[in-house]
């Protein structure tokens, strides 16, 4: 089940059988048993705690309605850029502001998003826009708001 904690039952059952077998062990007496519970407990509870994780899938993440319909109203949208740059800086806080969902690529830590950028797109500088996919797809280099949303037209007007 996704976003919740599962702990390693094993890990739990050993706990309990230390815990409890502290009490009830004949053949040692009380007080080694207790100096034993108070170093073995802690650190079993160490461990239980270590083995708890959140079971989500690598690179999901959960997606509220609102974000899942923005999905289905856009195409795809990839955004080449790099941190330092403000064009691409005001490009990704458009596109949040107004909901548009987008692929960020940083092309200066994505060696496959500089070779696309420079060999498929023929570009040098950054930010690059890609609005759809495939033979559809409306390449943007630059970015202003107007001539985004009417490359986002031309875009959607493909579908």
């Amino acid at each position: 089940m996704y976003g919740v904690f599962e702990p390693d039952y094993w890990t739990l059952f050993l706990l309990g059988g230390t815990y409890h077998g502290a009490y009830h062990d004949a053949s040692v007496s009380g007080e080694t048993m207790k100096k034993f519970v108070l170093l073995v407990v802690p650190a079993m509870m160490l461990i239980a705690g270590s083995t708890l994780s959140i079971a989500q899938e690598p690179g999901q993440s959960r997606l509220d309605p609102a974000k899942a319909e923005a999905s289905r109203k856009y195409p795809r949208i990839t955004l080449y850029s790099v941190a330092w740059c403000p064009h691409c800086r005001e490009a990704k806080e458009y596109f949040t502001k107004n909901n548009i969902p987008f692929v960020n690529r940083d092309v200066e830590q994505d060696a496959g998003a500089m070779a696309e950028l420079t060999g498929k797109y023929k570009s040098q500088g950054v930010p690059v826009i890609v609005i759809g996919s495939g033979k559809d797809e409306v390449v943007v280099k630059g970015f202003n708001p107007e001539s985004f949303q009417e490359s986002l037209r031309k875009a959607q007007g493909k579908r």
